[in-house]
């Protein structure tokens, strides 16, 4: 006799373990099990049955002439209530805080959640559910299984932004060898500012760069500027001149190559007549007489 109560219900990849009571029951029986549609739920040698796919079968266990059997409905493997950590909640302008979708059944495999904000200009969300204040206001934020297609809403209410009075970074300037890393750092002032994200940006990124957290890493010699951006009002900037040295450049001593002087070239001298040839000027020419 099979002792589970009632039909047993499956979600897909889902297993249960066919309970049997045989009399008497102090002795051991051959038993098999076979599943009416396989196709929706197996069942093995030991009686345990594993749902398919969604649909309905019968299980049988028998055991020579005596035999029954028990309805087994297989369901996907979806979720049937959908809730979440938070109904409402009260941000400042920047602050963030996670809320959690709470699965029922929280085994749930089949389950695909999406996060939306009616009005990202008063608050935004992301895929893991952490909303964050942006402007004065009130939204809507809603976590929608698309599956299923439950969904839940959570009320939210930004508070004023608070904007801080000034930004600087600690340094005015900062001098680096080529390959080290320096973490920059930013002053506000009131210094209990709740939101201190900046954008960065470098004036010449062959020379250094920086991340979104302001980590400077030295590229090349020369000379740059970082600058950071509010990133809730643009209008708040601050800068840093940043110098980069090679201390592994070698400098080679100017050599001065003396000029060589050109050898003079004496003038060929006109022959000197020494009065001993004879000498005679016909039309002009000077003649000689021989040796």
């Amino acid at each position: 006799e099979i002792t589970n109560s009632g039909d047993i219900t499956l979600r897909i990849g889902h297993s249960e373990k066919l309970k049997v009571k045989t009399e008497p029951s102090d002795t051991e029986y051959a038993l098999s099990y076979v599943s009416a549609d396989t196709s929706v739920a197996t069942v093995s040698l030991d009686g345990k049955i594993t749902g398919v796919s969604d649909g309905k079968t019968e299980i049988t266990v028998s055991s020579g002439e005596l035999s029954d059997s028990i309805i087994v409905i297989v369901k996907k493997d979806i979720i049937e209530k959908l809730d979440v950590s938070l109904a409402a909640l009260s941000l400042d302008g920047g602050e963030e805080q996670k809320v959690t979708a709470k699965l029922t059944p929280s085994d749930a495999k089949d389950v695909s959640l999406s996060w939306k904000s009616a009005d990202t200009e008063v608050a935004t969300v992301d895929k893991d559910g952490n909303i964050k204040g942006v402007n004065t206001g009130e939204t809507i934020v809603t976590v929608t299984d698309s599956v299923t297609g439950l969904s839940k809403d959570i009320s939210v209410t930004v508070n004023g932004l608070e904007l801080p009075d000034s930004m600087e970074f600690d340094k005015k300037s900062v001098t680096l060898e080529v390959g080290e890393v320096y973490n920059s750092v930013l002053k506000f002032s009131p210094e209990d500012i709740t939101h201190t994200s900046a954008i960065y940006y470098t004036s010449d990124s062959s020379v250094a760069s920086v991340t979104n957290e302001g980590v400077i890493t030295a590229k090349s010699e020369g000379s740059c500027t970082i600058e950071a951006y509010y990133e809730n009002d643009f209008r708040l900037v601050a800068t840093m001149e940043v110098n980069i040295i090679d201390p592994y450049v070698i400098t080679q001593p100017e050599t001065t190559v003396p000029e060589t002087p050109k050898p003079e070239t004496p003038k060929p001298s006109a022959p000197s007549y020494n009065g001993s040839h004879k000498m005679e000027v016909i039309d002009g020419i000077t003649y000689f007489d021989a040796l």
